[in-house]
């Protein structure tokens, strides 16, 4: 059984789900870390590689990690104009 520090108590199967993972990271994001942090401390917490994880990240939440990634200047955003 793991233990997460947001109250909730799960199996191994059940922290696999990527709702669960989804709504725990939005949990940490409104408590005031942000979306890269709150991913990592997830890993932290469940014992989970990043690249493992990031299978199970939805779209959306990939978004904003990407979005966060580039407003913070760690990823450069190519432009090109369509030909």
């Amino acid at each position: 059984m793991l233990k997460l520090n947001y109250g909730r108590s799960m199996t191994e199967t059940e922290f696999l789900n990527p709702q669960i993972l989804q709504e725990t990271i939005q949990k940490k994001v409104k408590d005031g870390a942000t979306y890269v942090d709150a991913v990592l401390d997830f890993c932290d917490e469940v014992d989970m590689e990043y690249e493992e994880l990031a299978k199970l990240l939805s779209d959306n939440l990939r978004q904003k990690l990407r979005d966060e990634y580039v407003d913070s200047g760690y990823l450069r955003v190519e432009s090109s104009l369509p030909i």
